[in-house]
Parts: structure tokens; sequence; C-alpha cells
């Protein structure tokens, strides 16, 4: 039960309680997959949830691995990295951004010194950029406004 096995070994232990369930599948240095039996899938998608391993099945034990779309690879002394799917890609591409100011003629605000006003300024956006479509537009306009006045 302690060692990483890999081909067609089915380990069993038995417990008591949900909570025993989990401890005893997160007792291991290793974490690469773990799958759990239940007749409830609700109950064993939470329980799956809570055992740390890279990838954890409900009702299965194999197919995860030939899924492309997921990504595939293991937690604690069970390897590093993944494979498969968008992080998987991101594994052998080394990403970077490279940012240009477009309007090079309106100012970045947050270049100037702060002060009561940029900080309210800042709160505004911070509320209203995650908020809907029309929040977005009003803070967008907001600070053309405040950069165009130097409100800051």
């Amino acid at each position: 039960m302690r060692e990483e096995t890999f081909g067609p070994l089915l380990p069993i232990m038995t417990f008591k309680t949900e909570d025993e369930a989990v401890s005893l599948a997160n007792d291991s240095i290793y974490g690469l997959t773990a799958s759990v039996w239940t007749k409830d899938l609700k109950r064993g998608e939470k329980i799956a949830k809570e055992i740390r391993a890279g990838t954890v099945t409900v009702n299965d034990c194999t197919y995860s691995y030939a899924i492309c779309q997921t990504p595939w690879g293991g937690l604690k002394n069970s390897g590093f990295g993944r494979t498969h799917g968008k992080l998987g890609l991101h594994e052998l591409v080394h990403v970077q951004h490279v940012h240009t100011n477009k309007m090079p003629r309106i100012p970045d605000f947050w270049w100037f010194g702060y002060n009561q006003k940029l900080y309210n300024t800042f709160k505004y956006l911070a509320r209203n950029l995650t908020g809907t479509l029309w929040q977005k537009m009003k803070a967008v306009v907001r600070i053309l406004v405040a950069t165009k006045r130097k409100e800051y």
C-alpha cells in the first residue's frame, strides 16, 4: 500500500468512515492517480476532491490517461509537471508576455503619484471592471476622463 505500483493490481483496504478512507488514501508520499468506487456519484465526487492525487476517477481507474484533453500528472513524489491538455502543452513551451502601450498619447494613470482621488479611482475600478458589461464601460470612461483631466 505504500509503494507506487504500475500494472494490473487492485489494492483493497477496509475502512469504517469516509474520513478514514480519505486519510488512508492520502497517507502516502505518492499521488499519481486514485479512484473512488461508489453507487452515489455525488458522494464519490465529494470524496474524490479530498484525495491528494493528480487524477482521481469515480467508478473507473484507467480512462483518464487516454483522454488527451485531460491534464495528466501526479502530486507529491509521483512526478512533476503535466502532459495532455492545455497544462501539458504549457509544460513544453516558454510563455512570454510582451506589452506595448498602444495609446501612447494617453498616459498610464498608475505611474503618477498616489492621492485620495487615485485611490478612489482604483477602488472604483476594482469593483466595476469585474462587473457587468455596463459597469465595465462606465469604468473605462472614468479612466479616460480622469486621465485627460489629470485627476490623480
